[in-house]
């Protein structure tokens, strides 16, 4: 088989439009499967009703195989196969198959007016192609390594031409004196060289080995009374396991108290927590009820002062107008402190004005318990009375009083006389019943 008939029976097959693809490799030892299914499908070709048996496991299945396909080729094609070379299934067994393709290749080609035949035809080209591009890339890639083989080998020749050389002279100088001793003794003295050295290598071993067998027994030694030693550590170790230390006693009962100190420093850490939360809540308590006195005060300091002015004038209507002063009726009356007068005659210069046109007609302020002062404030704390001649009121001690707390509203129809309330200038004050102020 060469390999011109091998790449021919693969490019008719595949124009044939055979199911399966047949490379050049699949030939290089027997393939009886491969035959048998294309003399099958050749067959099928010529005589689409054959039947011939499938069964090629043994021997006498596939000799009886052969036997019907070359009779039925015979009978309907008139061409002789040689049943031995196909029953090879070989590279000679390509040479048959190819002439029964080849005939059916040669009818398909004289066959040009049939379309469906156009439209085969060229869907063999197609796959014939694509065939040839997988074929196309193996090749390239046998011929990349073939080159990388070749190239490497290349290399070696410049190292391997003198050994080569030099066994090709020995083996002439031994063709040619046959009868000589001298080739003899060179491979003699060559074959007692290489025992020598053989000889001295085996030396180096034995030596070698006998050191590693000194070396392992002095391992084996240590590794006993490592053994030894560990084995007495772990004696020693299991009864001081099982002896009582003389301090664990000590140890337990301070243990104990530990644990004892440690619950009493949470109890006071909690409690010390807790009065601290304690302290911060009466702390911002205090705080508020001191703005709510402070407000108080303010809101009281601002009334009297609202009540002294309209006092004032009041007084100075009195006196401009008719010489009997008007009966004040149902009204609530405040007299503010001389410190609150006086820090409010610093503070408004209208104040001045008035006090300067009332005179010594105006009436005395009415002292309110505790010292005079600038502040308006005065004297006020919590619980203080604010004092009259004949009466008091009472604060209270939050600071915050009502109006009927401070001046309670006049129950009699009195007047207020010419002589005691202002032409005396004495300013004197007279508390009837503890509830009216008349001036």
């Amino acid at each position: 088989m060469s390999y011109r008939e091998l790449r021919n029976f693969c490019e008719v097959m595949r124009s044939l439009g055979y199911h399966r693809t047949i490379s050049m490799e699949n030939f290089r030892t027997p393939n009886f499967e491969l035959v048998a299914d294309i003399l099958d499908w050749l067959l099928h070709r010529f005589e689409p009703n054959a039947h011939i048996p499938d069964d090629i496991s043994t021997e006498a299945h596939r000799v009886q195989f052969i036997k019907a396909v070359c009779e039925k080729i015979v009978l309907r094609t008139g061409t002789k196969l040689n049943s031995k070379k196909l029953y090879g299934a070989d590279g000679y067994a390509v040479k048959e198959l190819l002439r029964l393709a080849q005939v059916l290749y040669d009818a398909q080609k004289s066959v040009v007016n049939s379309t469906a035949e156009e439209m085969s035809s060229e869907d063999f080209t197609l796959s014939s192609k694509l065939a040839d591009i997988k074929n196309t890339r193996s090749l390239c890639s046998q011929i990349v390594e073939s080159g990388a083989s070749l190239f490497d080998l290349l290399q070696k020749e410049g190292e391997v031409r003198q050994d080569r050389d030099k066994a090709l002279r020995f083996l002439d100088g031994m063709s040619r004196n046959l009868g000589s001793n001298s080739e003899a003794d060179v491979v003699e003295r060559a074959v007692s060289q290489l025992l020598g050295n053989h000889g001295q290598n085996l030396t180096q071993l034995k030596t070698m080995t006998e050191e590693m067998q000194r070396d392992e027994k002095t391992l084996e030694t240590k590794i006993k009374k490592k053994q030894q030693e560990l084995e007495r550590c772990r004696k020693r170790l299991g009864s001081l396991a099982s002896v009582r230390p003389a301090f664990m006693d000590e140890y337990e009962q301070l243990e104990e108290e530990l644990e004892r100190y440690y619950e009493q420093y949470v109890g006071r850490f909690r409690n010390l927590d807790y009065l601290e939360h304690e302290i911060d809540v009466l702390n911002s308590e205090e705080k508020e009820r001191m703005e709510e006195n402070d407000r108080a005060l303010k809101r009281m300091q601002k009334r009297l002062r609202d009540e002294e002015w309209r006092l004032l004038r009041g007084e100075e209507d009195d006196k401009g107008g008719k010489g009997k002063p008007k009966k004040i009726h149902g009204q609530k009356r405040w007299m503010p402190p001389s410190g609150n007068t006086e820090a409010a005659a610093e503070n408004s210069p209208d104040d001045d004005e008035s006090e300067e046109e009332s005179g010594s007609d105006s009436d005395p302020p009415i002292s309110i318990g505790g010292s005079e002062g600038s502040d308006i404030g005065g004297g006020l704390s919590g619980g203080d009375h604010l004092h009259g001649d004949e009466g008091s009121v009472r604060i209270g001690a939050d600071g915050s009083g009502s109006d009927d707390d401070i001046l309670n509203e006049s129950d009699g129809d009195d007047d207020l006389s010419d002589d005691d309330g202002m032409g005396g200038g004495s300013g004197q004050q007279h508390h009837k019943s503890g509830t009216d102020f008349d001036f």
